[in-house]
């Protein structure tokens, strides 16, 4: 896998509405051997697809989201981040959040995101969302490719008919600079299962501590 797949996982490390996007209809791409069902569709940006991925998940969504959200469910990927900086807002519950990362081959990346997170107890829901917002963290660096487009969504809701939740996640990401499109599609459609699969992997593991 290239390493700008990191890239895709440090930005989650973060329920806004999603920005405003083309309208396109989803498009089932395929079902993986474990059950999850990845869509694609058309985004504002020339020849860039925007991705949605949905799997069903014995546990409580409690346990799921906060694997979500923990730095700790991604450390096998830390490695790359060298800047991971925070900025608190009014809204408890909304930050944004300066990375950079640094890998072999190919230049490195930053960018800030601006996220907030939700939750509701009550009727089972939580979400993570994050979009880019570079004007609220530091300046551009020479010799730093910044990331102009990343945007997503995690959203898990309890099935109150079965012990199932449903983890939603939607992501579209351009790690920018001479990476071609259909590159950039291939990766992120690849990695998508991967980051259900060890958040899923993760919420049992704090659910054992």
């Amino acid at each position: 896998m290239l390493s700008f797949k990191t890239l895709y996982v440090a930005a989650v490390i973060a329920l806004l509405p999603l920005p405003a996007v083309s309208g396109a209809p989803w498009i089932q791409t395929e079902v993986t051997d474990d059950g999850i069902t990845i869509y694609s569709r058309e985004s504002e940006y020339e020849n860039l697809r925007e991705l949605m991925a949905e799997w069903r998940i014995k546990n409580s969504a409690y346990k799921v989201f906060k694997s979500a959200m923990s730095m700790e469910t991604y450390r096998d990927l830390n490695k790359y981040l060298i800047d991971y900086r925070m900025t608190k807002t009014a809204n408890p519950h909304a930050w944004y959040c300066y990375q950079r990362v640094s890998f072999p081959l190919i230049k490195d990346r930053d960018y800030t995101l601006y996220q907030e997170s939700k939750e509701d107890p009550a009727n089972g829901a939580y979400s993570i969302s994050w979009i880019i917002d570079n004007d609220k963290g530091p300046p551009p660096q020479k010799d730093v490719i910044r990331v102009a487009v990343s945007r997503g969504a995690v959203t898990v809701t309890s099935d109150k008919n079965s012990n199932n939740v449903l983890l939603n996640y939607q992501i579209m990401f351009d790690p920018g600079g001479a990476v071609p499109k259909w590159l950039v599609n291939y990766v992120n459609k690849q990695t998508l299962p991967d980051i259900l699969r060890v958040i899923k992997k993760n919420s049992f593991i704090q659910q054992e501590k």
